[in-house]
């Protein structure tokens, strides 16, 4: 792999069984999550919850709600306690009603900003929340990095 530089990703492609994709990995990247998405997907929405958890919201929300709202999207923070507690079904239909109240629809996206525990937690939402809806990991430890690209 190429060396990283600051804001200039390094893209990987991976190709599974029935889905291909590409993975950024770099430096500097949150204060890019609208145009990354608008690069590697074909979400074309202008709503927005970001799921994150007390611990990592304070310390890189902001760059992606900034970067999501200059693309004009319209964003919610949703914040859940850190810990495998917050795996569960209250903290799924927590999420789901933010969802609701910042009205979501089947042509939004959720994002989810955190560990394993909050990429398990949003990529559930975002399954079961109007038939699916489109899931965006930012993964912000090494093992939810390893398990989110795979």
């Amino acid at each position: 792999m190429p060396a990283i530089s600051p804001g200039n990703p390094t893209k990987v492609s991976l190709q599974l069984a029935h889905v291909d994709y590409t993975v950024s990995v770099g430096s500097d990247l949150l204060e890019k999550t609208a145009a990354l998405i608008e690069e590697h997907s074909d979400i074309r929405s202008t709503r927005a919850v970001i799921v994150s958890d007390e611990t990592v919201a304070p310390l890189y929300a902001e760059p992606v709600i900034a970067s999501l709202e200059a693309a004009g999207i319209e964003v919610n923070l949703v914040t859940v306690p850190a810990g495998e507690a917050s795996k569960s079904m209250e903290r799924v239909t927590e999420v789901c009603r933010a969802m609701l109240q910042a009205g979501l629809d089947r042509k939004s996206f959720l994002v989810a900003l955190g560990g394993g525990v909050v990429g398990d937690l949003a990529g559930f939402a975002a399954a079961i929340f109007q038939r699916g809806i489109p899931c965006v990991q930012i993964p912000t430890t090494i093992v939810s990095q390893v398990d989110r690209s795979v």
